[in-house]
């Protein structure tokens, strides 16, 4: 009891809301345009992504969150999802334990499906991609191997300067191909 009460106290003093949900699965059109991985949760909803269980989004700011690419499950995140990942700073741990309370609380599990034969990327080719895309003036963050927020941004940005669509922000050896061969042909 008193670990539970002690990381409640965590997430009170990082800024987390009551009455905000972390986010919601998102359900997005076959034409989703993926101009921007950020905006309001009525910005998204405007761009035509509805929410998976037929709930009304929560309000305020989200950020899109595509964990296995366009191809796979979407979902919108908010501010309280961030507060989750402050506590311990992992994706899969944040949106597992997100999902979990939301089973807890009787809602219906995600409807988004991993696609198939999936290839994740190696924390090497991860950090490798981070050096490409800071050499590119994409990215301006630790070179760890580690994906956050910032790495899919540099990577959303970099895939709509190459018209590369979708641009979701998910990195692929695709991806890691295409930035090895820009860096290459570059002047030196």
């Amino acid at each position: 009891l008193d670990s539970l009460a002690s990381i409640a106290n965590f997430l009170r003093q990082s800024g987390w809301q009551p009455g905000l949900s972390w986010g919601a699965e998102a359900i997005l059109p076959k034409n989703f345009g993926f101009a921007s991985l950020h905006g309001s949760f009525a910005a998204f909803a405007a761009q035509g992504a509805k929410s998976a269980n037929g709930d009304p989004f929560p309000q305020g700011d989200a950020t899109l969150f595509v964990p296995s690419g366009a191809a796979g499950p979407a979902f919108l995140l908010s501010a309280n999802y961030w507060v989750l990942k402050a506590y311990n700073n992992s994706d899969s741990y944040a949106l597992s334990l997100s999902l979990l309370a939301q089973r807890i609380e009787g809602k219906p599990a995600p409807r988004g499906h991993w696609p198939e034969g999936l290839v994740f990327l190696s924390r090497t080719q991860k950090a490798e991609i981070q050096r490409l895309l800071e050499s590119l003036d994409f990215y301006h963050g630790p070179i760890d191997g580690r994906f956050g927020q910032a790495s899919r941004d540099a990577i959303h940005t970099f895939q709509i300067s190459i018209k590369a669509g979708p641009a979701d922000g998910f990195a692929t050896p695709e991806l890691l191909d295409r930035l090895v061969a820009e860096v290459s042909a570059r002047p030196q």
